[in-house]
């Protein structure tokens, strides 16, 4: 097979791969990932309004891991293509780029298919490709740099450095590892392979220079926000005197860990071992030690900020082709020993990566009888620190996870677009898809897209992040998104405050910090609205509520009104805000303390956790009400129970009504989606009936 005809059944494989992995629920292809969505965000302003900006009066340059991928999305918003589609091609058209230059290295001998082989069958390449975000531009650019190193190409390598340090400021770590590559070749030269001049690098110190000096002018801190925290993480003294972001301790620590579970999630990086043990004993070739100096840079600056959250160990992929190439190189080493046995233990090792990537990418992973969906999760199971509203998995499961976060996002984005204020603000953790389609004022709970109070900059979008929910909570927002499950049970104050200071919360070890964040939730009521998934009706709502934080002074909630009139009990609802869904209880006293709760059926129990109604969608009622039950006033009470003996029944004295959260349970200020009505019953010796009063009042 020629190399032309190997490149085409790699791509085509690579494409197969990824439409199998970024599939929504129905089959059609899933969405670019939420972080992508702040590129988005920013390349629509950038297109529409000549400005690179978060928020109106809000420069948003550190904003987003990469510049450059904004510019990309700018250029989409002027297509006459969604931006997001036209993202998902560039993620791809260089996931192709990056498969293209490594075929460039495969050479004559069978061997030299490996690296291509162990990259297609990498779900960390496949999801990436169609991810929509600027990791396979990264990875392209990556080989690009070890292209123009073996080419000798002194003017392209120094453009391809530029634009590196635009796409990610971190591959900053690669500077150092190319002069010492240029001074190396110079000092040994390859007559095959010239070396480039080292005045390559001048052009990309030169932008730096420049940026740092416009950043001081700007305002904005010294350095970007991903440097900032390697650099605070290798000397944390020099961080803090130069306000290069806050250090984390244990940034290093969780950074290791990441790299642990990177390899051992897809199996095939543990292979990056022969060539690190090869290069030091001077059996690894110029490429193959080139190839892994490149990768070991990239992988040192994920670590030194303390790891990535992407699904696939994403983060690390522009370290991956380049790490598959230099184990390449240690094969061709490996298959020329003369030593028994070291030839088949090789290709061994080779089949064992490509079968467990390929079973890394399976789900679910049962093949026919056999059971292996539990081994499966069991190995995609970590015990690091999960980033907020994602499980402590790998692989398939952790990019599962990410592709329903980030349609619950959108959708709730555009609910926010179609039912809100535009001037009305939101904080979440979350910030990319809800800023990018409510077009709303959006703070970033975590201080990367805005800054986070008591922050001295911004944060970068990859490693652990802790901030003051407390001081967050103070900025007012008029939207607290604190959540993206899809929950049964309505959570309580305590619950969402206790979640927050285990996840997010930087003081959580101050004695009593758990009420000082129920106390900060005090300004903010409790919505549940209808964000269901795809189905053929769209009144099927029920169960799938998504429930956020609303700030009480806009006014929003619904009023409810109680009524006997003519002999039947009505209960009403003035709505001036968005949808929301609700349950109606309605509850009947009688003068023995006994408590009757009101059927769908209209017959009274005694049954407790009865509602009236279920799952109903309150809309915006304008002036108007709307009638949310009328039942038949019994002439007696209880009227046909099967305890009455034929003594005198008991007469009602009191009847409440009220509106709850979907799925509330237990008394908690939560619980309740406005004030309860009440409506007393008087006695009157003259009418056989109650008396009718009127209008209940809100207690």
């Amino acid at each position: 097979m020629n190399r032309a005809v190997a490149t085409l059944v790699a791509i085509a494989t690579l494409l197969a791969h990824a439409l199998a992995l970024h599939t929504a629920g129905d089959g059609a292809l899933a969405a670019p990932f939420e972080s992508g969505h702040a590129a988005f965000r920013l390349g629509r302003s950038l297109a529409l309004e000549g400005n690179f900006s978060w928020s109106p009066g809000l420069f948003g340059w550190d904003s987003t891991p990469s510049p450059l991928w904004v510019l990309i999305a700018a250029m989409g918003e002027a297509l006459p293509v969604p931006v997001t589609t036209f993202a998902q091609l560039a993620s791809l058209v260089f996931a192709v780029v990056t498969l293209a230059l490594v075929m460039r290295f495969s050479g004559s001998r069978l061997a030299g298919l490996t690296a291509p082989t162990l990259l297609v069958t990498l779900g960390a390449m496949a999801s990436a490709a169609a991810a929509g975000t600027e990791l396979t531009l990264v990875a392209a650019l990556l080989m690009g740099v070890l292209y123009c190193l073996r080419r000798g190409w002194t003017r392209s390598l120094a453009l391809a450095l530029v634009a590196l340090w635009f796409a990610r400021p971190e591959t900053v770590l690669v500077l150092p590892v190319c002069w010492v590559l240029l001074w190396k070749g110079r000092r040994d030269p390859d007559g095959d392979h010239p070396s480039p001049s080292p005045l390559a690098l001048v052009p990309v110190l030169l932008v730096i220079a420049a940026e740092i000096i416009l950043r001081g002018r700007l305002g904005l801190a010294t350095l970007p926000p991903a440097l900032a925290a390697i650099v605070g993480t290798i000397m944390p003294a020099m961080g803090g005197s130069l306000a290069l972001g806050q250090a984390t301790p244990d940034r290093l620590a969780q950074g290791l860990r990441w790299l642990s579970d990177m390899a051992r999630g897809t199996v095939s990086p543990f292979l990056g071992l022969i060539p690190l043990a090869l290069w030091p004993l001077g059996h690894l070739s110029r490429l193959g030690s080139q190839s892994l100096a490149l990768a070991l840079a990239w992988l040192a600056a994920i670590v030194l900020q303390g790891g990535g959250d992407q699904p696939f160990l994403q983060s690390a992929l522009p370290a991956i082709p380049l790490l598959f190439l230099a184990f390449q190189e240690a094969l061709f080493t490996i298959l020329d020993s003369r030593r028994w046995g070291t030839e088949k233990i090789a290709w061994g090792a080779v089949l064992l990566a490509i079968a467990c990537s390929i079973f890394a990418s399976r789900f679910p992973a049962d093949l026919g009888p056999l059971p292996l969906d539990d081994l499966q999760r069991s190995w995609q199971t970590t015990k690091s620190p999960a980033a907020p509203g994602r499980r402590q998995v790998l692989g398939r499961l952790a990019l599962a996870d990410e592709l329903q976060l980030t349609a619950r996002l959108r959708r709730l984005g555009n609910f926010m677009r179609e039912h809100a204020d535009p001037e009305e603000s939101i904080l979440t953790p979350w910030p990319g898809a809800v800023a990018y389609l409510s077009r709303m004022p959006t703070l970033d709970l975590l201080g990367r897209a805005t800054l986070a109070p008591g922050q001295a900059g911004l944060l970068p979008w990859i490693g652990p992040h802790r901030v003051d929910v407390v001081q967050a909570l103070a900025q007012a927002p008029d939207f607290v998104i604190f959540t993206t499950a899809l929950v049964s049970l309505t959570p309580a104050e305590e619950d969402i405050a206790s979640d927050w200071m285990r996840r997010i919360d930087s003081e959580r070890s101050r004695p009593g910090r758990l009420e000082e964040i129920v106390l900060a939730l005090g300004p903010f009521e409790l919505v549940g609205v209808p964000l269901a998934e795809r189905r053929r009706r769209p009144d099927q709502h029920r169960g799938t509520a998504l429930f956020f934080l609303r700030r009480r002074a806009l006014g929003l909630a619904p009023t409810l009104t109680l009524a006997i009139d003519g002999g039947r009990l009505r209960v009403e609802v003035r709505h001036p805000g968005h949808q929301q869904l609700a349950d109606l209880t309605v509850e009947a006293f009688d003068e023995t303390g006994e408590r009757w709760s009101l059927r769908p059926t209209g017959d009274w129990t005694r049954d407790q956790d009865v509602h009236a109604r279920m799952g109903l969608l309150l809309s915006p009622t304008g002036s108007h009400s709307m009638l949310l039950a009328e039942e038949a006033w019994p002439a007696e009470w209880p009227a046909g129970d099967p305890a009455d003996t034929g003594a005198t029944p008991p007469k009602v004295r009191l009847i409440r009504a009220r509106l709850t959260n979907p799925g509330a349970r237990g008394a908690h200020r939560f619980s309740n989606v406005c004030q309860p009505v009440s409506l007393a019953v008087l006695p009157d010796p003259a009418l056989p009936g109650p008396v009718l009063p009127g209008q209940g009042l809100a207690e």
